[in-house]
C-alpha cells in the first residue's frame, strides 16, 4: 500500500467508510516497519512511527470535528466537578541558603522561616464518560456504533478481572478478535448490529434474522456480568453472529452478488473455526456425553453443544486437514515460508528454559550401547530440527510424527527399567512430561494451520469470482 494509491482510491470512490480509509493509511506504515526491522533501518522505523502517530492524532481530530457537524449528530455530555484551588506553603528564596554544618537545637538558635502563599490553576476535572445521542436515520460510521451499544450497558468489567469459565469466555472473545477477517480487515464487520450500519437494509434483515448478535454487543454482556449462566450461553451468541451473515447472504450467495457471496463463504469458516476454538479453550469445561451416539459434527454448524464427543469431532476433522496438508518449502537460505514457520514454533514450544532438565535426555542422540537392540528408528530434537532447516518435510504430519517419535521411543526403552535404574526412571517421567505439552503444541497448530489453509481456500475463492466479473 502506499499514499498514490490511496488517492486513487479516494478519487474512484472505493472507500465506503472513514475506517477503510484508515486502515489503509496505517497499513503503509506497518509494511514499512515490518520490511525495515529485520534489515536494522531503525532510522527509517522511528520515521514511521511517528508519522503514524501524527496520522491518528490528525484523523481523530477530524473524525471527531465531521461527527459533531455533519448529518450524523454526536452530543457528547460531559460533567464537570469544581475543586478548590490547591494551597501551597513554600519556603521564600531568600530562606534558601548552601547547607552548613548542623547545629545544635536550642530556642536561641531556632529561626522562623518567613513564608508566601501561592495559589496554582486547579487541575482539570476528570472527564466522565461521553453520553452519545443519535439523532440521524442515516448509516453510522462503525466506531460510532460500537460506542452506542457500550453505552447501553452499565457495567464493563476488565477481561481480566474475569474468573472461571468466564475467564475462558473472556479468551475465546479475544483469540476471536485477533483473527485476520475480524482483527484487522475492513471488508467483513461482525463488531456492529447491521441495521445501524446498513439502515437500507433493516426491514430485509428483520424479515430473515429473528434473532440478531454482534461481537460487541456479546462482549458488552459477558462483562457486565449476571447475564450469561455459563459458557454454552456465551459460545450460542457469538456462533449466532456468523449463522445470521449465513442465513442472511444465502439468497443473494444464490443469485451471484459478490458482496453476498464473500460474507456468506466467510462467515461459514468462521462458523467452523469458532467451534474448533471455542471446543478447545473450553476443554475443562466440557459436559460428557460418551455414552450417547451421534453424528459426527464437521464443517459449518450453526450451534453445537460444549461436550466431550464434539471436541474429539473436532480434532479429527483438523487432524485430516493438517496432516496430509504439504508444506510449502522456501529455498535453503531464504527465510520461512510461513508453513515452516509453524513447524518451527512447534519445535521451540519444547525448548523452554523451564524444561531444560527434563529435554535434556531427547536432544541429541546419544544412545546406549544396546539402544538399538529395542529401538529400530531413533529419532532427537536436533534431528527433527536439521531436517527441518534442511527442506526434508513434506507433509505437516511427518514432522509430527518425528517429534511423537521422539518421546515414544522414550517410554519403550526406559519403562523396563524404571523400578530399578533411577536415570531411567527420571527420563520416563520426563517423556511422559514432554509429551503431554507436545500435545497441547500440536493441538494449537492445528488450529492455526486449519484456519489458514480453509481460509486460503475462500480467499481463492472469492478472488476468482471477482476476476470473473472483471472480464
Amino acid at each position: 500500500m502506499d499514499l498514490s494509491t490511496i488517492d486513487m482510491k479516494i478519487k474512484q470512490g472505493a472507500y465506503v467508510y472513514a475506517e477503510d480509509f484508515e486502515q489503509d493509511v496505517n497499513l503503509i506504515f506497518k509494511n514499512c516497519e515490518a520490511y525495515n526491522v529485520p534489515k536494522g533501518n531503525r532510522h527509517i522505523v522511528k520515521l514511521a512511527k511517528y508519522c503514524a502517530k501524527s496520522f491518528r492524532k490528525q484523523y481523530s481530530a477530524r473524525i471527531k470535528a465531521f461527527d459533531a457537524g455533519s448529518g450524523t449528530s454526536v452530543d457528547i455530555v460531559q460533567e464537570t466537578e469544581k475543586k478548590r484551588p490547591l494551597t501551597i506553603i513554600a519556603r521564600s528564596a531568600d530562606s534558601v541558603s548552601p547547607p552548613t554544618k548542623k547545629a545544635r537545637k536550642s530556642p536561641a538558635n531556632v529561626v522562623q522561616e518567613p513564608v508566601k502563599v501561592v495559589e496554582t490553576k486547579p487541575k482539570a476535572p476528570k472527564k466522565a464518560l461521553p453520553r452519545i445521542n443519535i439523532r440521524t436515520t442515516g448509516p453510522l460510521p462503525l466506531h460510532v456504533a460500537i460506542a452506542k451499544i457500550k453505552q447501553d450497558f452499565s457495567i464493563r468489567r476488565p477481561h481480566k478481572d474475569l474468573q472461571d469459565w468466564e475467564g475462558a469466555c473472556s479468551r475465546l472473545f479475544r483469540e476471536l478478535k485477533r483473527h485476520p477477517w475480524i482483527s484487522s480487515s475492513k471488508r467483513f464487520v461482525f463488531d456492529a448490529p447491521v441495521p445501524l450500519l446498513h439502515p437500507e437494509i433493516k426491514e430485509a434483515y428483520a424479515s430473515k434474522v429473528r434473532n440478531p448478535m454482534d461481537l460487541t454487543t456479546a462482549e458488552c454482556k459477558l462483562l457486565q456480568g449476571d447475564i450469561y449462566h455459563g459458557p454454552q450461553e456465551f459460545v450460542d451468541d457469538i456462533a449466532r453472529v456468523f449463522a445470521n451473515a449465513v442465513i442472511f447472504n444465502k439468497g443473494g450467495h444464490e443469485q451471484g452478488d459478490p458482496t453476498s457471496c464473500a460474507y456468506y463463504d466467510a462467515s461459514r469458516h468462521l462458523l467452523q473455526y469458532t467451534r474448533w476454538l471455542s471446543l478447545e479453550i473450553m476443554s475443562q469445561y466440557l459436559s460428557d456425553d460418551s455414552h450417547c451416539e451421534g453424528t459426527a459434527q464437521i464443517g459449518p454448524i450453526f450451534q453445537w453443544n460444549l461436550t466431550v464427543s464434539n471436541l474429539k469431532d473436532a480434532r479429527k476433522e483438523m487432524d485430516d486437514i493438517v496432516m496430509k496438508q504439504p508444506i510449502e518449502r522456501s529455498e535453503e537460505g531464504d527465510r520461512f515460508t510461513w508453513m515452516e514457520t509453524e513447524c518451527e514454533k512447534l519445535l521451540k514450544s519444547l525448548r523452554h528454559q523451564s524444561d531444560n532438565k527434563r529435554m535434556c535426555f531427547f536432544l541429541q542422540p546419544n544412545y546406549p550401547a544396546d539402544y538399538f537392540a529395542y529401538i529400530s528408528r531413533p529419532m532427537d530434537w536436533e534431528t527433527a530440527y536439521r531436517r527441518l532447516q534442511n527442506r526434508e518435510y513434506l507433509t505437516f504430519g511427518e514432522i509430527i510424527s518425528d517429534l511423537r517419535l521422539i518421546f515414544s521411543n522414550a517410554l519403550k526403552y526406559n519403562g523396563r527399567m524404571k523400578e530399578v535404574d533411577p536415570i531411567s526412571k527420571q527420563a520416563y517421567e520426563s517423556a511422559i512430561a514432554m509429551s503431554e505439552k507436545l500435545e497441547s503444541a500440536i493441538q494449537r497448530l492445528f488450529i492455526t494451520v486449519s484456519d489458514r489453509v480453509e481460509r486460503e481456500k475462500v480467499e481463492q475463492v472469492v478472488l476468482d469470482r471477482e476476476m470473473e466479473l472483471a472480464e
